[in-house]
């Protein structure tokens, strides 16, 4: 909604405040979603840690664009970026019941 300025004024700022709160709830697409923001940078600034590490959560769960995002983030990514996102990602998983 905030993102495309559908039915409201486009705020990528606003937008990201609703990705991360859905995305921190565990919502795959939220966070594929929040990945996409940061790795554009738009609401937020560039960060490819941060767009990795939400990518990789949803990926995790399965959603299937995400893993396609994740396999080409790394591919443009360097070994030390990647293994900070990797850090970041085990601090946020959540053990499966």
């Amino acid at each position: 909604m905030y993102r495309d300025g559908a039915g409201v004024e486009q705020n990528h700022a606003t937008a990201v405040k609703w990705y991360r709160r859905a995305a921190l709830a565990g919502y795959a697409k939220a966070q594929a979603g929040l990945g996409q923001r940061y790795a554009a940078g738009e609401g937020v600034g560039k960060d490819m840690v941060q767009a990795l590490m939400w990518t990789t959560l949803a990926a995790n769960q399965g959603l299937g664009r995400a893993q396609t995002a994740r396999r080409a983030m790394v591919s443009r990514m360097s070994g030390d970026e990647i293994a900070a996102a990797d850090e970041l990602v085990k601090k946020r998983a959540v053990p499966a019941d």
